[in-house]
């Protein structure tokens, strides 16, 4: 197995369409789909499972805790994250991820541009040099990951992950192509959803 894509999802039965249509339609594919349901009420599962996606039953209200659960089933090779509100750009992703990893001898990470929605388009450093703290435009090795996993902590999930990994000796390759739509801040988005539950340092998937 290739690829293993993990996607955190709460209660998103009206928009997580897009991101699986998207994961589908890859001319690759050499890919498992895990899309882990975190206190999902409504029929997200049902919708997940008939794009052909394994699931999971998870209580955690968490989206860190969410992705470990993911991480402990995945078999693939490399790990690709994507949210529940997000999409792979183009159906030929997945195939030309494929080709620059083996161009350049499978590294450990392959750190990608993105597309920002309502903001820009995204090259792999920012414009300070440094690498978004985010898990979604990269392609982690999974040996690479092995047992290090995300915090408990919602609002810091992503930055902590991504942090940590970075200390851990690791041969990484950047690569300006696009490969994710991240949806960042429209209605029924994670960071959305995250902005409005925050209560002093307590924050959940949307449970007030």
């Amino acid at each position: 197995m290739r690829f293993s894509v993990i996607i955190p999802a709460h209660n998103s039965e009206s928009f997580i369409s897009k991101g699986l249509e998207s994961i589908r339609s890859q001319s690759f594919q050499n890919f498992e789909l895990i899309v882990v349901c975190d206190r999902c009420t409504d029929r997200t599962k049902e919708i997940a499972e008939s794009y052909g996606a394994k699931t999971l039953d998870v209580d955690f209200g968490r989206d860190g805790l969410t992705r470990n659960a993911g991480l402990d089933i995945a078999q693939g090779e490399y790990i690709i994250f994507l949210d529940h509100d997000d999409a792979i750009l183009h159906e030929f992703v997945f195939s030309e991820i494929d080709k620059k990893l083996k161009a350049e001898n499978d590294p450990d990470l392959l750190i990608c541009s993105f597309i920002w929605h309502g903001v820009c388009y995204a090259k792999p450093r920012a414009k300070n040099g440094d690498f978004y703290p985010s898990v979604w435009n990269k392609i982690w090795s999974r040996k690479y990951i092995s047992n290090h996993r995300f915090t408990d902590v919602y609002s810091i999930s992503d930055f902590y992950f991504h942090n940590e990994m970075m200390k851990v000796p690791h041969r990484a390759v950047e690569w300006d192509f696009p490969i994710v739509f991240y949806n960042y801040l429209c209605e029924g988005s994670i960071s959305l959803e995250m902005g409005r539950t925050i209560k002093g340092t307590k924050a959940v998937w949307g449970d007030g």
